[in-house]
């Protein structure tokens, strides 16, 4: 999940009204990533995870190295890949397989893309 409390400490140097409405901003992704989780675990989701470079688009594989929320995948569970403040990117995927990776022993979940919603 998003560290909310340290992107507001990040933002300083502003006056009083630009501080107010940054945090305002914070506070409003907070609670639209809180709702966008608990959507996603109302329609079964397992994890999210940002659609980023933890995610081989080639190999159809992706590594949960910081998601928005880990339920527990396995097999067969359902991942959304991407943001709650971008929809339009966001892709739904199920898991296929699972594996660990020989040295780095990183878990890697293979998978596909779910067409339909």
């Amino acid at each position: 999940m998003t560290d909310f409390k340290q992107l507001k400490e990040c933002i300083t140097g502003r006056t009083p009204r630009l501080q107010a409405e940054s945090d305002a901003l914070v506070d409003r992704m907070e609670m639209e990533e809180h709702a966008w989780i608990a959507d996603l675990r109302k329609k079964g989701y397992k994890a999210s995870h940002p659609n980023d470079g933890w995610v081989d688009r080639q190999k159809k594989e992706f590594h949960l190295c910081y998601p928005q929320f880990d339920d527990g995948v396995t097999l067969g569970s359902m991942v959304m890949l991407g943001w709650p403040y971008h929809p339009e990117e966001n892709v739904p995927v199920i898991v296929t397989a699972v594996r660990e990776a020989k040295y780095s022993r990183m878990i890697y979940y293979s998978y596909v893309e779910v067409t339909h919603q």
